[in-house]
């Protein structure tokens, strides 16, 4: 199958998480080897169509962004690495925020 014919579709996060507590209550009252495998597979099917499905999506945001940059000109590699340098200092202040408030709640 060539990767443009490979179609995406955004898994439902909520159900995804509801499926796998499910499959989680399932393996822990299995009472036989074939049972456990049986629910075990069936967890790993699913861990397999969430991770291709966030390739897919990585692989084709990645093309979208570069094709965008090299049609318009106008950014340059180095504005777009401080760009992602930003977006990171800001998640780190916000981490520390959260870790600070955390630390002196009373």
């Amino acid at each position: 199958m060539k990767f443009s014919e490979m179609t995406y579709t955004r898994p439902d996060p909520a159900a995804s998480k509801q499926r796998l507590s499910a499959l989680t209550a399932e393996l822990k009252a299995a009472k036989s080897y074939e049972e456990a495998r049986k629910v075990f597979l069936s967890q790993q099917e699913l861990m397999s169509h969430i991770s291709t499905a966030a390739t897919l999506a990585s692989i084709r945001h990645a093309t979208n962004s570069t094709t965008a940059r090299r049609n318009s000109g106008t950014t340059s590699t180095l504005s777009w690495r401080n760009t992602i340098r930003r977006g990171r200092q800001r998640c780190s202040k916000a981490r520390s925020a959260r870790t600070l408030k955390r630390n002196t709640a009373i």
